[in-house]
């Protein structure tokens, strides 16, 4: 009914927008976002941390065609983590969510590594996010550029601005493996950058989802009868899952790393 339908839709129950014990808030810098930054000793910092290096396939680290920065290192270590909250660029997502609930909307999406990570410090995250299976929603990864990170903060995923000559069309890119969304991040040398490579944990709701291992250059919209596409060209390479709307993939999550060899 339209209450049902108005109560999915409304922020997440956790959201805060103001200190408490587990979070502290700080300026989007003027921008739509606030930004509360979480203590290291919050459920959800200690869950993010184990997400980042539970999905991380640590013998692909500074390798592959995608990756921006070559060089050594074998672990992902969060350093600092923020949970964005965007009224704007929400109400735009679970709107869009919400129209893909039912029918077979939600059917074909396969198992994603990360929901199935053994039951640990990750799982009080999942289970606080509540994800619409009915929608396909998942959590997955994306990948930046230290340049990109506030205007996604700001405003969202653009699909329009996405390079048509992408190996999947000009879709916004996700990965459920954190190695990969890894390889297309730089770091940031910038005053108070730290040095940080940051990596974006997004609400992403895949609807009916298309399967293919050849390339799709030039396309800008998800394959007929379909919402999404998961790409896979080798079954030795990583799974990429593609959105060709905005309003279908929510930047939940920012999470600044550093790359260590040990």
């Amino acid at each position: 009914d339209l209450r049902t339908r108005a109560l999915r839709q409304l922020q997440p129950h956790y959201w805060r927008g103001e200190c408490d014990a587990g979070g502290a808030a700080c300026s989007a810098g003027g921008g739509a976002a606030d930004v509360v930054r979480l203590e290291s000793e919050s459920v959800e910092f200690m869950a993010l941390a184990a997400l980042l290096v539970g999905t991380c396939v640590a013998a692909t680290l500074g390798t592959g065609r995608d990756q921006q920065e070559k060089m050594e290192y074998n672990t992902l270590e969060l350093a600092e983590a923020y949970r964005v909250e965007n009224a704007a660029v929400w109400k735009r997502y679970a709107a869009r969510r919400e129209e893909l609930r039912g029918g077979d909307h939600g059917r074909g999406v396969p198992d994603i590594a990360t929901a199935q990570l053994p039951s640990g410090a990750a799982m009080p995250l999942l289970d606080m996010m509540r994800l619409d299976g009915a929608a396909g929603e998942a959590v997955l990864w994306h990948g930046t550029k230290p340049a990109i990170v506030q205007l996604i903060r700001d405003g969202g995923f653009d699909e329009r601005v996405c390079a048509l000559d992408g190996l999947f069309g000009a879709g916004v890119y996700f990965a459920e493996r954190s190695s990969k969304s890894d390889q297309y991040c730089t770091r940031d040398d910038s005053a108070g950058g730290g040095g940080l490579y940051s990596l974006f944990l997004s609400r992403v709701s895949l609807g009916r989802v298309h399967r293919t291992n050849g390339h799709r250059t030039n396309e800008r919209r998800a394959p007929e009868g379909a919402d999404s596409l998961l790409g896979q060209t080798d079954p030795t390479k990583y799974r990429e899952f593609v959105v060709y709307d905005r309003s279908q993939c929510y930047p939940e999550y920012l999470l600044l790393y550093r790359r260590v060899l040990r």
